[in-house]
């Protein structure tokens, strides 16, 4: 592997390792305000919706020179550790297990909707 592609790799670990425990710190941390996992599930996919509209707010915004290391860093890796899509799956496909159709299909519409809102924010907020 070539030191550009190890820095990279270093770089992914790095978010992937942030992004992880931030889950893990939000996911035990919330646990006082009663919220059940799932909630927890659809709350850090919303935070991490909203952190990618900021992202691409910000390098459509400006001259970007750090692009291709920071997507490894932030984008793959802190981003893709904080979210949560394999669990948010594995959850629908319990819920359609169980029979619980309406629960599947407000989960699926929330999660959706609401992580569009959340990054069309996090974008706006910079663009504007």
């Amino acid at each position: 592997m070539s030191s550009q592609g190890l820095i990279k790799f270093f770089l992914f670990c790095l978010g992937a390792t942030l992004g992880g425990n931030i889950r893990f710190l939000i996911f035990t941390r919330l646990n006082f305000l009663f919220l059940k996992e799932k909630n927890n599930i659809l709350l850090v996919n919303l935070i991490s919706s909203f952190l990618i509209g900021i992202y691409f707010a910000h390098i459509s915004s400006v001259n970007y020179q750090y692009g291709s290391k920071f997507m490894e860093f932030f984008l793959i890796g802190f981003i893709g550790s904080l979210s949560t899509f394999s669990t948010y799956i594995f959850n629908l496909f319990d819920l359609a297990i169980n029979k619980k159709y309406k629960k599947l299909l407000l989960d699926v519409f929330l999660s959706i909707f609401l992580s569009f809102i959340s990054l069309f924010i996090g974008y706006f907020i910079i663009v504007f």
